[in-house]
């Protein structure tokens, strides 16, 4: 298939999900890649070893100062994904693209503009994931730069739908937090988990109250996704 209508697919599916406003603004649908698109890129699936901790990646750090999320590997999406063929290549081209950027922010557009205002410029950041036992993230609002998240979740079955991204609600009635910190889970409720499905996503808007994370990854058990957002350059 031709990028042009990948990325058609791609636009159409993300466009036409639907929106569902509490407890913050968010969507999860299905059939994000064409179907024979999606099977060959879980064909050619980098290997493990192609990734790095996160913590090299990017330079997370705990609060006290070591590297953050030993459990979490990563592949930058630029143009290295040339380097694991015409698919990873091709996938990476669709989701950077002005027109995912622009569509992601239509579906939010009244809340991104009640926080931000209409005078921002966002850039896209992408990172192919893979999270391995005893990762988890508790509840978080995301960095005050982040502006909309698109998640893609890329098993190879249905089996292990508990692995997906799970919303959350504070215990305490109308806590916000601009962002940073990750709380721990005894002071929220969770709402929601996104079905960790093949070729579907999660897409979410920053809020002070866009409190989401990952349940703990069991033994033996891997999660892959590919973890987008646009930044706002301003901010």
């Amino acid at each position: 298939m031709e990028e042009k209508s990948i990325q058609a697919h791609f636009t159409y599916n993300l466009a036409n999900a639907t929106v569902r406003n509490w407890p913050f603004p968010h969507l999860y649908y299905e059939n994000v890649f064409p179907d024979e698109f999606y099977t060959n890129l879980i064909k050619f699936m980098p290997k493990f070893l192609d990734y790095s901790q996160v913590s090299k990646v990017r330079g997370v750090t705990s609060d006290s100062g070591s590297p953050a999320y030993p459990d979490r590997f990563v592949i930058a999406l630029d143009d290295k994904m040339e380097d694991f063929g015409s698919y990873w290549n091709i996938a990476k081209n669709v989701i950077r693209s002005e027109s995912t950027s622009f569509t992601l922010l239509e579906k939010f557009r009244e809340t991104i503009n009640t926080r931000l205002g209409n005078d921002f410029t966002v850039e896209p950041d992408a990172l192919l994931i893979r999270d391995r036992t005893n990762y988890e993230i508790g509840p978080h609002s995301d960095h005050p730069r982040r502006v909309v998240i698109l998640i893609i979740y890329l098993p190879e079955t249905s089996t292990k739908q508990h692995l997906g991204t799970s919303l959350y609600i504070p215990n305490i009635e109308g806590m916000i937090c601009p962002g940073g910190p990750h709380y721990n889970r005894n002071k929220f409720t969770r709402v929601y988990t996104a079905p960790y499905k093949p070729n579907s996503a999660l897409a979410f808007v920053k809020t002070d109250n866009s409190f989401h994370g990952v349940e703990p990854v069991a033994e033996g058990e891997e999660r892959n996704i590919i973890h987008y957002f646009a930044k706002n350059i301003n901010g």
